[in-house]
């Protein structure tokens, strides 16, 4: 290999490789002046003169009062028509047709999914920060849960919700 670094011989192959830019030939001589090109003018109309027909883009559209569910709303959706304009047809199309102005409800993306197990009750877990998942006796020794009933102790205490298991009947005697 060289003794050149990588980038030196990079920058010098890149200087060699640019060439300078070509003289135009047909320039012409300094005393001679540049012939003008004649250029058409239309001297009866000014340049900012539309025809009337495409003046007004809304004056084919038939009034939106007038639409029903079987008009056609495409004229109503150009980018031409106005955005409130576009909106009361719009306005129109639902209210007038009722697949669009009856909502079934069964729809997935409609409902808060986010808000589904915020319900302002905060989430008891046994997850702790910096303690991972507890155990019941680490809960108890926390202060979290009531002491679980001894077998000597009746429980007097009826809840209000169903309890997941069927009862266990005590052993007679």
């Amino acid at each position: 290999m060289s003794g050149e670094a990588f980038l030196s011989r990079w920058s010098r192959l890149k200087r060699t490789a640019v060439k300078p830019e070509p003289v135009p030939a047909d320039l012409p001589p300094a005393g001679e002046e540049a012939a003008e090109l004649p250029v058409p003018v239309a001297e009866d109309s000014p340049a900012d003169a539309i025809p009337p027909e495409a003046e007004d883009p809304l004056k084919d559209l038939p009034p939106v009062e007038e639409l029903t569910g079987e008009s056609d709303f495409t004229p109503f959706l150009r980018a031409e028509v106005p955005e409130d304009l576009h909106r009361q047809a719009l306005r129109k199309l639902w209210t007038s047709d009722p697949i669009y102005a009856n909502d079934d409800g069964l729809k997935d993306y409609a409902d808060d999914y986010a808000s589904l197990f915020t319900g302002g009750v905060p989430v008891k877990t046994l997850y702790r920060v910096g303690k991972g998942f507890l155990d019941t006796l680490d809960e108890v020794a926390e202060g979290g849960l009531e002491a679980p009933p001894t077998a000597d102790a009746e429980v007097s205490e009826v809840s209000d919700t169903p309890s997941p298991q069927p009862p266990i009947p005590s052993p007679p005697g």
